[in-house]
């Protein structure tokens, strides 16, 4: 009888499960970005970068912020991209699928923490060689875990209270880790307000 209450249960999760994870539709609306992360930030400033139209149909959204952030003086700069979704699922993924996409290698990849929360931290070939810092966020909650990301995305979509889910990755050359973590310990002041 146990085991049958067990697949049941089991059942009951995966045919739920299924119907939310392949019956949400692509991102329809766009949401402002721009307007969600300012262009100064501590002492950094912004400019947009712009983005070929290929990258929005493999995202299949436009909700993308993509940034070129600079200090005052110019000495430094990283890169700043948020990507957005309020309905699919699949717009939101780990960026190395698209960085070994796009020709890139990922040396290495582990879990860092920066201003008391995680980030996974990639160390890409190049000259210099240059390292992305990523994490998720659903509405003000941030992990480092795309499938506990997606776990409680599926969650509040089942008790009918759905958060917006991002991805928020800051890419910059090695040697610049002071930098940028005072970066993200601005940035995260931000994210906090506005998420």
């Amino acid at each position: 009888m146990r085991s049958i209450l067990t697949a049941l249960v089991f059942l009951l999760v995966g045919v739920l499960g299924s119907y939310i994870f392949f019956s949400v539709s692509r991102d329809v609306d766009v949401i402002d970005m721009h307007d969600l992360i300012p262009y100064e930030i501590g002492q950094w400033h912004a400019e947009d970068l712009k983005l070929k139209e290929y990258v929005y149909k493999i995202l299949g959204s436009k909700n993308v912020l993509s940034r070129k952030y600079s200090l005052d003086n110019n000495s430094q700069e990283l890169f700043l991209t948020i990507v957005a979704s309020d309905n699919d699922r699949r717009v939101v993924h780990p960026p190395e699928v698209c960085l070994k996409g796009g020709g890139e290698k990922v040396i290495e990849k582990k879990v860092i923490a920066i201003d008391g929360i995680k980030v996974n931290q990639l160390l890409l070939a190049g000259r210099p060689n240059q390292k992305v810092w990523y994490w998720y966020a659903l509405g003000p909650e941030f992990t480092v875990n795309y499938y506990w990301h997606q776990l409680k995305g599926l969650f509040y979509r089942i008790i009918n209270r759905p958060r917006r889910a991002y991805l928020i990755r800051i890419v910059f050359f090695e040697g610049q880790e002071s930098v940028a973590g005072e970066f993200v310990y601005s940035l995260l002041k931000v994210l906090k307000n506005r998420l």
